[in-house]
Parts: C-alpha cells; structure tokens; sequence
C-alpha cells in the first residue's frame, strides 16, 4: 500500500529535487485585495531555487525545517489577503496557517528534542507562512502526525480541528451522544 511518504517521494524525484537544491514554491500576498475576492486573486506563486545548505545555515537553534506536503486554507488566511483579520502581516507576506510536512533538518546548536524530529512528520501552525514548500518552524511548534492521518488531514488538524471544538463543546455545550448537522466547504491543498 502506497503511503503519502511515498507519493512525496515520488513527487521529490519527479521535481528534481535533489540533496543540493530544492526549489522552494510560495504563495504570495504581494498587496492587499479590497475584499477576499480580489484579495485572493492577487496571489502570486513564486518559484525559488535554493541552496539546501543556506537553507539549513539560516535556520536558528531550535528551528526546523520542513518540507511541507499539505497546507490548508483557513478563513483567517483569506481575510488576512485583504486585510480584514485583527493579526496584519506586512506585505509581501506568505499566508497560511496550519500544514503538515517532513522535518529535513534543524538548526545548529538544536536541543536534542528538535534533532529527534529529523526525518519525522509533523504538523504545525503559525500566524503565517505555511503555504510554502518548505518553512522555518520553531520545534515546539511541531507536534507528531498520527501515523493514521494522511497529510491533509494533519494539515487541518491544529486550526480547523480545534476551532471546530472550541465552537461546538466550549462554546456550543455539545454533550456526548448528541446528534449535530454540519456543513462544511473545507480548504486544504497537497502540494
């Protein structure tokens, strides 16, 4: 059975992708939209070749790197394209929040707990930056995927998964056994 390691392998050999350089692909908010619309429409995807070893030379102790195999959109990232979410990121800025990749290496002077997620997948979310193909996270902020979810999956667990909690149980008073209809126009992309 094909995992989704395997089909980000693949798709690493197919890229060209090899131990020297990686091409780095990013969304783009290079100005803010008048609305979500027009927000979103003005993203631009940018293709970067990069040195693995600059990448890796740049990171700070304690950071990893992360080859991300999912991001997911979330209603923050399309009111942040136009500026109508509380947290403003300045322009040009990568959005996304949440995603879930491979650790390909840390940063020097890393705790041993960072060095042990080389190799690992992990999901994480930050304010922004996670559609990217590859991103400079802080350790703490990557948590183990569950080997039962797919990337997507992990990619929507952190955001999506706990606003979803905090509105049904915290705030909701959803009990156990209760029956709830939900709708959902969910937003994650593979890469």
């Amino acid at each position: 059975m094909k995992t989704d390691h395997d089909a980000y392998m693949k798709r690493r050999r197919m890229s060209g992708e090899n131990d020297d350089f990686v091409t780095v692909v990013r969304i783009v908010v290079p100005e803010l939209g008048q609305d979500i619309q027009s927000g979103v429409a003005g993203m631009e995807v940018q293709h970067l070749k990069e040195s693995l070893r600059h990448l890796k030379e740049s990171l700070p102790a304690n950071f990893v790197l992360v080859r991300v195999a999912c991001a997911s959109v979330n209603f923050p990232d399309l009111l942040m394209s136009c500026g109508g979410y509380q947290y403003k990121p300045a322009v040009p800025f990568v959005p996304g929040t949440e995603a879930a990749g491979t650790v390909l290496c840390t940063g020097d002077g890393s705790s041993t707990e960072a060095e042990a997620l080389v190799e690992s997948t992990v999901m994480f979310g930050l304010r922004e930056g996670c559609m990217a193909s590859h991103v400079a996270v802080p350790a703490q902020l990557c948590q183990p995927m569950p080997k039962a979810f797919s990337f997507a999956q992990g990619a929507g667990a952190l955001v999506a998964f706990n606003t979803a909690y905090h509105c049904l149980v915290e705030r909701g008073g959803l009990k156990v056994r209760a029956l709830v209809s939900l709708s959902f126009a969910p937003g994650v992309s593979e890469t």
